[in-house]
C-alpha cells in the first residue's frame, strides 16, 4: 500500500456518549437499541486505519560535461519531473457524516504537478 493513511470517522456520532465526536474507538458495538446501537466498523476505525489511492512519479535528469581550455567546463542538464504524467490523487474525505464525498477522490494532490520539464547550463571557471 503506497497510499498516505487517514482516518475514517462519524463527526455526528458520540457513540460512547462521553462528548467527544468522531474519536478513534475500540472495536465493538456500543450501548442502545436499534439506530442507537452503534458498531465501530460503521462510524469509526482506528486512527489512520484506512489507507489513501496508490502514489506514483518518476523524474528523470540527464547532463552532460563539456570540458573547455585550462580549468573551465560548460554543464548542460535536462529535467524531466513526472515523466509518465500519472495523475496522483489526494486522500478522500474519511467523514462518513458528508456521504456526498466520503471516500470519493475529488482533488489531485498539490505537491506533484502535472509533466513539467526545464534545462540548464552551467559554466564553472
Amino acid at each position: 500500500m503506497s497510499g498516505r493513511p487517514f482516518s475514517l470517522i462519524n463527526s455526528n456520532v458520540d457513540p460512547d456518549l462521553n462528548g467527544i465526536q468522531a474519536e478513534p474507538l475500540t472495536a465493538g458495538t456500543y450501548s442502545g437499541t436499534g439506530t442507537n446501537a452503534y458498531t465501530v466498523k460503521n462510524y469509526a476505525s482506528e486512527r489512520n486505519g484506512a489507507y489513501g489511492p496508490g502514489f506514483f512519479n518518476l523524474d528523470m535528469r540527464v547532463g552532460y560535461a563539456v570540458k573547455l581550455h585550462g580549468r573551465r567546463t560548460l554543464e548542460l542538464s535536462a529535467d524531466v519531473f513526472n515523466v509518465t504524467d500519472h495523475v496522483n490523487f489526494a486522500n478522500p474525505s474519511g467523514n462518513q457524516a458528508t456521504a456526498s464525498t466520503f471516500l470519493s477522490l475529488r482533488a489531485y494532490n498539490t505537491s506533484y504537478t502535472p509533466r513539467k520539464a526545464q534545462i540548464g547550463v552551467r559554466f564553472e571557471f
